[in-house]
């Protein structure tokens, strides 16, 4: 996977006011929501992000926001879960806490238990995300 990050300058003053992310072309989840204007804190000059905040997404935006979570979720899952539940199975058999017999039985319970917890954490992530974003909205000024 190849990841770019663009630095995102002010164009008065050139001072580092954001970053933006891509994966293989495409933004990433994580800095697609956000204010679409901010103000430089150098010079006070307001900069466009290309990005919008979650209460101007439209339906397929937010589809895909979401539908991307749950792919690097089950892509964690396999690898870092799956990882995770082998390597303390492995530590469980060599320490002697449990019998060949038992392994799958652990090795399940173990990657159940991590997918649950690395679940929780991806989406709380989203939630604060999307929670701060609404925040940010409804917080600017009607005018």
């Amino acid at each position: 996977m190849q990841t770019e990050v663009i630095i995102l300058r002010c164009p008065e003053c050139e001072t580092e006011v954001g970053h933006t992310v891509y994966h293989n072309g495409f933004r990433a989840a994580a800095t697609s929501i956000g204010p679409s204007i901010i103000e430089c804190p150098q010079c006070a000059f307001q900069v466009e992000t290309g990005q919008k905040e979650w209460a101007q997404f439209g339906l397929v935006r937010k589809s895909w926001y979401v539908i991307s979570r749950l792919f690097w979720l089950f892509v964690a899952s396999i690898f870092v879960c799956g990882g995770f539940a082998a390597l303390f199975n492995r530590l469980a058999l060599d320490q002697g806490w449990i019998v060949k017999e038992q392994s799958n039985l652990l090795m399940l319970k173990t990657y159940i238990i991590a997918t649950l917890v690395l679940s929780c954490l991806f989406i709380r992530r989203s939630w604060k995300e999307i929670h701060d974003s609404l925040q940010r909205y409804h917080a600017v000024d009607p005018k």
